[in-house]
């Protein structure tokens, strides 16, 4: 009997492979039962099980455990969902692009910041408009681990974001990293605030406050509560918590409370007389701005361009140039 280990087994095995056989496993874990997959995909159950066991032989694992109150997934089944379920993305990006194929050379989907789309995207997007003109460009916008769970399930084609490699390690698709900059994020304080004309700030007048922070559950406030636990002092009380760094810049220099920043872009002219770095034993460390995708054996081109003029907007902004 051949084995699940001999080439020439698994090259049959997958060819009689479908699309509807990826589709099935995608329905059944949202439903549970093997009957609503029938119905849904318009099958009779028989067939229905009979995707699932071709599925079974071809990879040579357990997927469906079949009891009486209805079928579980297996464990093993998780890693060969979560890539089934980018297949399904692709080839609905494929149908996309087919669709937009008259007025578009091509479709790309990139998840970023608030912040970022507001100070690199731009810049990115104009060197990318000359180099590959007429591409169809889809920005989305989130928290780092939303967007890195789209990416990972095909939503998405890039992420740009400060991801430690923790972040990218935690999904059954490997990611991959390209480094753009590295960043510092410091404690900023608005302008009426007593601290403002303060050359340096102790660790009790930093926790007094008022704090503006990013919410309890985003990355960049995960960031700020494990600095501020490292120096062993209590957890922060923010007075107003709102999503987006520039926001969080804002409403420092309107109500003079304290936040955090990227350190350059508090020496940008606008904040100049408004807001203010404060040194101070809070120090947080945060991870590289990065190019994230998931990891190809042949990388695609216009996401290797993309990423390329992502480098190049980091480089011309540096240099203080405008698009």
């Amino acid at each position: 009997m051949p084995s699940h280990q001999d080439p020439q087994f698994l090259s049959v095995a997958l060819s009689r492979l479908r699309l509807r056989h990826f589709q099935a496993l995608d329905v059944l874990q949202q439903q549970g039962s093997l009957r609503r997959v029938a119905a849904e995909l318009g099958l009779s159950q028989s067939a229905t099980v009979a995707l699932i066991n071709d599925l079974e032989h071809a990879f040579g694992i357990t997927l469906v455990k079949r009891e009486k109150n209805g079928s579980t997934l297996t464990a093993e089944a998780e890693m060969l969902i979560a890539r089934s379920k980018i297949i399904l993305q692709e080839v609905e990006l494929i149908q996309r692009h087919a669709v937009k194929s008259r007025q578009s050379a091509g479709t790309l989907r990139i998840g970023a910041s608030p912040y970022l789309i507001s100070v690199l995207i731009p810049q990115m997007l104009s060197l990318f408009n000359k180099k590959k003109g007429g591409v169809y460009i889809d920005i989305q916008e989130d928290t780092l681990d939303v967007l890195l769970q789209k990416l990972a399930e095909g939503e998405l084609d890039a992420v740009i974001g400060n991801a430690d490699k923790a972040d990218t390690l935690s999904f059954s698709v490997e990611l991959e990293q390209s480094v753009l900059w590295d960043e510092s994020l410091s404690i900023i304080v608005g302008q009426g605030h007593p601290l403002f004309d303060l050359e340096q700030a102790n660790l009790e007048q930093i926790l007094q406050g008022p704090w503006i922070l990013p919410h309890g559950d985003s990355h960049i406030r995960h960031l700020v509560d494990k600095a501020i636990s490292a120096l062993d002092a209590p957890p922060l009380d923010p007075m107003i918590e709102c999503r987006g760094i520039l926001n969080l810049i804002n409403l420092a220099a309107a109500t003079g409370g304290l936040s955090i920043a990227p350190t350059s872009e508090i020496n940008q002219f606008l904040w100049r007389n408004r807001v203010r770095l404060i040194p101070c034993p809070v120090k947080i460390a945060i991870p590289p701005y990065a190019f994230i995708t998931r990891k190809y054996k042949k990388p695609l081109s216009l996401l290797e361009d993309m990423r390329q003029c992502a480098r190049d907007a980091v480089a011309s902004l540096a240099r203080g140039e405008a698009s």
